[in-house]
């Protein structure tokens, strides 16, 4: 009796492994803003902080390609080495800031290519210079699906972009659990009731923004930054010659109107200019409640590093020695990483004017090194 309880216990014990096993096979590592990713080189970003998913090897496919995920992603592949990429890192965590409301749409990550451990994922996605970004619709289901999203050093002309493309990927799709981004269509026969379709049932406020410019990045972010208070609010968008432009005497664009459910005439009318005007509109939903957009977007706005006192090297040469100086060690470092790293990153067959190229490289190289009287290849 003893014996068969054991076996019995031990048997359920093992099948609750394989349980176990199979849910984490299952749910994959999903990496998320909190995540700490693998590897040994320093990150360019802080999880938690920066409003970026860290990904790595083993994060990777499971959290971008994610089976069932409601957004998008856009990642940028960048190695902690790389000048362009530090110069790049500040605009990029400015990006980030400007649409972490967006994050239930379109999701912000990176990946660390100078990282020997996530080699094989660069690798895989093509990875032939820093920084790099590349953009996974919902649907993207491997590497190959990644679009190049264009590098822009600026945080808002990066929103911009991105908005774009949220935009292109949605008229392809119209996905349901997305904002509707299409413009209001209006007709003699439409009636107020039809300007609430599709609206939350929850939300009693409509807002319609006025385009003076077709698909207008602004616009687009606006609705996307109120799409988490889709439950207090619906937004749609409309054209300068939609017929409700002259029901409700519009003359200036782009134009905004706020309209309660069950009442046909709007609570507040204004220009739209941005988080400032939506932060207006909003307070009649949410009065004092409401975390101001332009508040967000000023915070967003400010430069991530304290200003560096500029030093006049002309007057000063001796202070910025030690600013421009590259140790011997760093040289060397730079020559192991370009050999053994750069060189063979893309898996490409070295050969023909490939190899002529690098040979002429390795002997550039061995001239640099000729004067310490060093073989070349005693660095590795």
């Amino acid at each position: 009796m003893g014996i068969g309880s054991s076996r019995k216990s031990a048997a359920t014990y093992f099948i609750n492994i394989l349980f176990f096993v199979l849910l984490r096979t299952l749910n994959g590592k999903i990496a998320s803003i909190s995540s700490v990713p693998q590897g040994s080189n320093p990150l360019l970003y802080q999880p938690g902080i920066d409003h970026i998913v860290l990904l790595d090897q083993d994060t990777f496919s499971d959290t971008v390609f994610e089976p069932g995920r409601g957004h998008s992603f856009v990642v940028e592949f960048y190695a902690d080495w790389c000048g362009h990429c530090r110069a790049f890192a500040p605009s990029f965590k400015q990006f980030a800031a400007l649409t972490k409301r967006w994050s239930n749409v379109v999701k912000v990550g990176a990946v660390n290519c100078a990282d020997s451990f996530n080699s094989q994922i660069c690798r895989s996605n093509g990875v032939a210079y820093f920084p790099m970004l590349k953009y996974f619709s919902r649907k993207s289901k491997g590497v190959n699906d990644g679009m190049i999203f264009e590098s822009e050093h600026s945080g808002t002309g990066l929103r911009d972009i991105l908005a774009n493309k949220v935009l292109n990927e949605y008229k392809q799709n119209n996905y349901e659990d997305w904002p509707n981004l299409n413009p209001l269509q209006v007709d003699t026969q439409t009636t107020f009731e039809d300007l609430w379709e599709n609206i939350d049932q929850s939300s009693n406020f409509l807002l319609i923004i006025f385009e003076k410019k077709v698909d207008s990045p602004a616009v687009i972010h606006s609705i996307l930054d109120l799409w988490p208070n889709k439950q207090q609010i619906g937004v749609r968008r409309a054209s300068s010659n939609s017929p409700l432009v002259s029901m409700l005497g519009i003359s200036k664009f782009p134009y905004l109107a706020l309209f309660k459910r069950g009442n046909q005439q709007s609570i507040f009318m204004d220009e739209f200019q941005g988080p400032k005007t939506l932060d207006e509109a909003m307070q009649r939903v949410e009065p004092g409640d409401f975390l101001s957009l332009d508040s967000e977007l000023q915070q967003s706005l400010q430069p991530t590093k304290p200003p560096v006192d500029l030093i006049d090297c002309e007057r000063f040469p001796e202070k910025c020695k030690k600013l421009y100086y590259v140790s011997e060690t760093d040289m060397l470092k730079a020559m192991r990483m370009a050999l053994l790293d750069e060189v063979t990153r893309l898996g490409i067959p070295i050969e023909g004017d490939r190899f002529r190229k690098l040979y002429a490289f390795v002997t550039l190289l061995k001239e640099a090194r000729r004067e310490n009287n060093q073989n070349l290849f005693e660095i590795f």
